[in-house]
């Protein structure tokens, strides 16, 4: 669970990223 919601946050940062 941790490990999953951790790849979510990351991928969520990058998306962010790349957006902005």
């Amino acid at each position: 669970m941790s490990k999953l919601k951790k790849r979510r946050a990351l991928t969520a940062t990058t998306m962010k990223h790349i957006y902005n």
